[in-house]
């Protein structure tokens, strides 16, 4: 079983990666996007250039960051 911070992600596709909370500036988007209540529910992908976020304990629930936020 993977580690608690590894999770699947729809972007990046085979084998789990490490996700981590919201920058400052990721967060101020996200919340244009979800309900600002559960925006802390939401982690970005770690995997080299990956702008995937999504839910914490669902993959399918997440979006992409624009470019600037690369």
């Amino acid at each position: 079983m993977a580690d608690a911070r590894n999770r699947y992600c729809r972007n990046c596709g085979r084998g789990y990666h490490r996700f981590r909370e919201l920058t400052p500036d990721e967060r101020e988007y996200a919340v244009k996007i979800v309900d600002e209540a559960d925006v802390d529910e939401f982690r970005r992908c770690t995997n080299g250039s990956c702008v995937r976020v999504q839910h914490y304990f669902n993959a399918r629930s997440g979006f992409n960051l624009p470019e600037e936020l690369r």
